[in-house]
């Protein structure tokens, strides 16, 4: 994680000390400085974690509650079939009048 370094400055300290540059965020700290950044990515690391397994827990909820979801979907497909089929047949019997009323007729003049 670290590499080592000559005469930097310690982004903390702020003095010329042996330092070490973390590769995470490529900063320069002193071998005192290094372990407190490190620990505060632990803590930033286990908080992530921490808001991880509450997502999960989340989704996990969500999930349960598909059922209602099923249901609302099926309910939609039913209505969708329904204004599918009126349509339909309003469209055979729009064809059927301007058929009937498409005959031709014939003058008997």
């Amino acid at each position: 994680m670290a590499s080592a370094t000559v005469n930097a400055r310690c982004i903390i300290y702020g003095k010329e000390k042996a330092t070490s540059k973390c590769a995470g965020c490529l900063q320069d700290f002193c071998y005192r400085h290094l372990g407190d950044h490190r620990q505060g990515l632990g803590k930033q690391l286990d908080e992530i974690e921490v808001m991880q397994v509450i997502f999960r827990q989340t989704v996990n909820e969500q999930k349960s509650n598909v059922p209602t979801y099923s249901f609302i979907h099926s309910r939609n497909r039913s209505l969708e079939t329904r204004v599918n089929e009126e349509n339909s047949t309003n469209s055979r019997r729009s064809w059927t009048i301007i058929l009937s009323t498409d005959e031709p007729t014939f003058d008997s003049n």
